[in-house]
């Protein structure tokens, strides 16, 4: 099974270029399916159908059938998006694969392109694109070239790729990036994260504390043994009644029969047309399914006076609202907060099932670090205060010497006792530059130049069995490297679902940059006129300067095609305080 991306912004005629090529595939002998990437909400269930009730009852599969064709329909209730890899899995076998969308996965591309979209080139940034369909032919092209309306030669192009060729074949120039080739792109280079970031710490559960969970990974799904809550509850302070002794029009006058506090015995009796005083959290007494908050009745010595017009079940919080005793409250996953801890000790847990800590081994490199070299290490404290956010147990293993031997040595013990080698420095191109030398000769190097504003050189690969990830040597690049990669590896490593720490910010700023990389901006932030946040830059967003990225809220991300900042746009940024937090 062969995969093809068919890849282009919108308005660039995917869909049609796909519907032309299936015919002519299909009558060269290609068997051929295709896989369709929905980037807003959609559903090919509707109202009203059996497999609709099916799926809304809670069915987690439905499985409709008929003598033309068969729909699987997979509720996805990991809540994360499934990877193509999976998604493929449930194709039956075939010879191809034409893929619209998901255009930053690192699968053959054929990119789709109309100069009328006004948008930029994916090719420049995506070394997985092996040709451009355009209808014009794009200036400074490095990949060949199909008029866009000539289908033949386009599925002729398709129909040369070796079919038989696994799904994750690796482009023409091999898995472990080209140092001679051009620079991956931030998106490509996330892309080998994200396939890298699988679970090491394996699923066998640790049974820790509710407070010792705090920032740990739940190993498995979490079913609450009762509902919450337990039973009909009031959700206000007021007064609990049948709505059906409400008068048709008008106010009614009830007396008041008794009094419920949460936690407590009911005291006196509900009776039919009369009302109960009652508390925030306390059950309903029986026969009654209503409640007035007391804000809007009228108490009078013995009874109150109810406004017309209350619905029934008002201010009532119903058994079960919240979840239903056996169901899933907690997905495997999860990386524990305070909210989470909540809802668990509401359940009635007094422990969680979570992963082992992830085990990373953190170096810094040069001699200049050490006492006898005149400097100081910045970047290893600052890293493992990082990995102690994320909650994983650090082995702090110190400077590396600038000594090719020593190096390759250090690396190899480390891996035998890690999950995961973290340096910083020594990755580039120098004479000094031992790292990358020694993870390429121990393991496999799968790139080290990213097309990025700081911290281009940055290396991901394996010394051995391990994983390893290379920071570059300077403190805010390594800084801004760890938060971009580093954090969705160890998390992903770790066992947690994937999820995403982009916020967005106004600018209060004009910049401008070069075009085909990401530049990364350093900003402080403050409340504008309207309540939004606007963030502002310094004039120096050098890679050394500490000082200014302490004083910075937030870290702002421009793509590639971005050249131009002017005041009012909007940005996406990660907010520092929240990244790893």
């Amino acid at each position: 099974m062969r995969l093809i991306g068919i890849a282009g912004w919108s308005g660039s005629g995917k869909t049609t270029l796909i519907e032309g090529l299936i015919p002519l595939l299909v009558a060269r002998g290609i068997t051929v399916s295709t896989v369709k990437h929905a980037h807003h909400a959609f559903d090919v269930d509707t109202p009203g159908k059996d497999s609709y009730r099916h799926r809304l009852a809670g069915a987690r599969d439905v499985l409709v059938a008929s003598s033309a064709r068969f729909a699987l329909l997979h509720e996805n209730r990991e809540g994360s998006e499934p990877e193509l890899t999976d998604l493929c899995a449930k194709l039956a076998p075939i010879d191809i694969v034409l893929v619209e969308g998901f255009k930053r996965t690192a699968i053959p591309k054929l990119e789709v392109h109309r100069h009328g979209t006004g948008k930029a080139l994916l090719q420049p940034d995506d070394p997985w694109i092996l040709a451009v369909a355009a209808d014009a032919p794009p200036p400074g092209l490095t990949v060949p070239f199909l008029p866009l309306g000539d289908l033949e030669r386009i599925a002729d192009l398709i129909a040369r790729l070796d079919v038989g060729a696994s799904w994750a074949a690796p482009p023409p120039s091999g898995r472990s990036h080209d140092p001679a080739g051009p620079d991956i792109s931030v998106a490509e280079a996330s892309a080998r994260i994200r396939s890298d970031a699988r679970p090491v710490c394996g699923t066998e559960p640790v049974p820790l504390g509710l407070a010792e969970s705090v920032g740990r990974i739940l190993a498995v799904d979490l079913l609450t043994p009762r509902a919450l809550p337990p039973a009909d509850c009031a959700a206000v302070d007021g007064y609990a009644f049948a709505h059906g002794d409400l008068a048709p029009e008008g106010a009614t006058r009830m007396p008041v029969t008794g009094r419920a506090a949460a936690g407590r015995k009911l005291l006196g009796d509900a009776v039919s047309g009369g009302a109960i005083r009652i508390f925030t959290g306390a059950v309903l007494p029986p026969g009654t399914d209503t409640v007035v908050m007391q804000e809007d009745a009228v108490a009078e010595s013995d009874a109150v006076v109810i406004p017309a017009g209350l619905r029934m079940g008002a201010n009532r919080r119903a058994a079960g609202e919240d979840a239903d005793a056996g169901s899933v409250v907690l997905e495997s996953g999860t990386r524990l907060g305070a909210r989470h801890i909540g809802l668990a000790a509401a359940c009635g847990f007094d422990t969680l099932p979570v992963r082992r800590r992830l085990r990373v081994g953190l170096f810094s490199t040069g001699d200049e670090l050490s006492r006898e070299g005149g400097g100081s290490d910045s970047n290893r404290p600052m890293l493992s205060a990082l990995l102690r956010r994320l909650d994983v147990e650090v082995l702090d293993r110190g400077i590396l010497r600038d000594d090719p031997v020593a190096v390759q040595e250090a690396l190899g013990r480390a891996a035998g006792e890690a999950d995961l080698l973290i340096t910083s420095g020594g990755i580039s191109v120098g004479e000094e530059d031992h790292v990358r030398r020694a993870v390429a000769a121990t393991g496999r190097l799968d790139l080290w130049r990213i097309a990025m504003k700081p911290g281009r050189p940055l290396a991901l690969g394996y010394v051995g069995e391990t994983r390893f990830l290379g920071l570059p040597g300077s403190p805010v690049a390594a800084f801004v490297g760890f938060l971009r990669f580093g954090v969705p590896l160890v998390l992903g490593l770790a066992g947690a679902r994937p999820a995403s720490n982009v916020s967005h910010l106004r600018a209060g700023f004009t910049f401008r940059k070069k075009a085909g990389r990401t530049e990364f901006l350093r900003a402080t932030v403050s409340q504008g006129p309207d309540g939004m946040p606007t963030a502002s830059i310094g004039a120096d967003q050098g890679a050394g300067r500490l000082a200014h990225l302490a004083r910075a809220d937030a870290l702002i991300e421009l793509a590639p095609e971005v050249t131009d900042i002017s005041p009012g746009d909007i940005l996406p940024a990660i907010m520092l305080h929240e990244a790893i937090g």
